[in-house]
Parts: structure tokens; sequence; C-alpha cells
């Protein structure tokens, strides 16, 4: 449920700041998270999907051209999958006591 706050805050944020300084890097800060502390797939695609559909809200509301946006989607959905990637395997390697 952090995970979720944190996302809508950066959301928010992106929004206010306006469309001079994008913080759609940050959305991978909260992906990671789920990815490396929950177990659950599913409930790691519900995140990647709401940050997707954030991320599409705010190039949405900057007037990005139906391209830009499409690109921007898929390198937000590789960006998540390569994190996602990464802090699986990492808890994977991690010592049991």
């Amino acid at each position: 449920m952090g995970c979720i706050f944190l996302m809508v805050s950066i959301f928010a944020l992106d929004l206010a700041d306006g469309s001079k300084v994008w913080l759609h890097v940050l959305y991978v800060f909260p992906i990671a998270a789920t990815a490396y502390y929950c177990e659950r797939a599913l409930v790691l695609g519900i995140v990647v999907a709401i940050s997707l559909a954030l991320q599409l809200m705010t190039l949405i509301a900057y007037g990005i051209p139906a391209l830009a946006m499409l690109l921007n989607i898929v390198i937000a959905l590789a960006s998540a999958a390569m994190i996602i990637a990464f802090a699986r395997s990492r808890r994977w390697r991690l010592p049991t006591s």
C-alpha cells in the first residue's frame, strides 16, 4: 500500500511541476520495492499497471503526441521489467539464517 501511495505522490508532484521536469524515472523505486518484498506476481503486476497508468495520464495532461506517448510507455515498461528482474534475482540470492 505504501508503494501505491508513493506512486500517487510522484504523479501529483509530476503534474504540479509541469512538463519541464519529468519525474517518470522515480516510478522504478516503488516497483523495485514491491518486486523485492512481495512474492505475489499479481500484486507486482498491479503495481506496474498503476505506474504505467499514472505515467500515461501525465503524458496526456502534458499534451504529448501519440507516438511519443507510446514510446514513453514502452520504455517505462522495459525499465520496469529490468528493475523487477534485478530485484527478484537479488532477493533469491540472499543468505538464509
